[in-house]
């Protein structure tokens, strides 16, 4: 009996505060039938894909379209299948030569299997970032620098790399390319210097093949500057090379100290000029 009549004063307590706070308690109820809405439920736009997971476990692929789930219970992750261009950042890189590159890549995907991309890779982004710069590093490793002219050839390749490294994780690489291949600055200086090497070997053989003796052609290869220097060194080398096994050593000496007086008397064009 006062069980019943502490039930029957808690419900005219409800009414009661019901009656004096109505429209406080209207809007309080609209927002908890929105919020339930938007806990049970989740909408899927075109260009997404998703998982539903019930007890933790995955239990089908969500396509676009409003969805009701159990809350605490079911979830749903949703990914962007449209395509996406990720950037790299600037990239050094050492060829089978041994010189030093920095390079600027771009890569063009698309996720086709929503399950494995969200199932076999925590973080897609992060993930593809890694397997592009350690596919950088396998393409490039085997190439000299006359191979890095063909930029059709290494985007090939390393489309090939990378899809090789991706296809477990449901995406497919539809475009790789690299933006910018640049020497660093010391590989610069060292490709300069092989160019001027290769252009003083070539005028070295024209010289021989010429009739001019090998000592003397390396002498007019050398810089306007050191020029003089050069040849007085190479006049006293070959002056006593030739005073030992000269029997005649006067008539040798005549012959020689006139050339050096000569050149020591000359002055360079331009002595500021390498």
């Amino acid at each position: 009996m006062d069980f019943l009549l502490i039930i029957d004063w808690i419900w005219e307590f409800i009414l009661k505060l019901f009656d004096e706070y109505k429209d406080s308690l209207k809007y309080g109820l609209y927002f908890l039938v929105a919020a339930t809405i938007f806990a049970i439920s989740k909408t899927v736009d075109e260009d997404q894909r998703g998982l539903k997971y019930s007890f933790g476990r995955v239990r089908k692929v969500v396509e676009p379209g409003f969805h009701f789930m159990i809350p605490f219970v079911q979830k749903i992750r949703l990914v962007t299948i449209r395509s996406k261009t990720l950037d790299l950042e600037k990239q050094k890189i050492v060829t089978r030569d041994g010189l030093v590159y920095q390079l600027d890549v771009s890569l063009v995907y698309r996720i086709e299997d929503v399950q494995l991309a969200l199932i076999q890779i925590d973080d897609l982004t992060e993930g593809m970032k890694n397997a592009l710069t350690i596919s950088i590093q396998k393409v490039m490793v085997t190439l000299n620098r006359e191979e890095l002219n063909d930029r059709e050839e290494l985007g090939n390749r390393l489309l090939t790399t990378m899809q090789e490294m991706c296809s477990m994780w449901g995406v497919k690489i539809l475009e790789a390319d690299f933006v910018n291949i640049s020497p660093s600055q010391k590989t610069t200086k060292l490709l300069q210097l092989q160019t001027l090497m290769d252009k003083k070997k070539e005028a070295f053989l024209k010289l021989v093949a010429g009739g001019i003796p090998e000592l003397e052609a390396l002498t007019l290869l050398g810089s306007r500057r050191f020029y003089r220097n050069r040849m007085n060194r190479a006049l006293r080398n070959e002056f006593q090379f030739r005073l030992l096994r000269d029997k005649n050593k006067d008539s040798f000496l005549k012959s020689m100290i006139p050339r050096v007086l000569v050149l020591d008397e000359e002055e360079p064009e331009n002595k500021s000029e390498l």
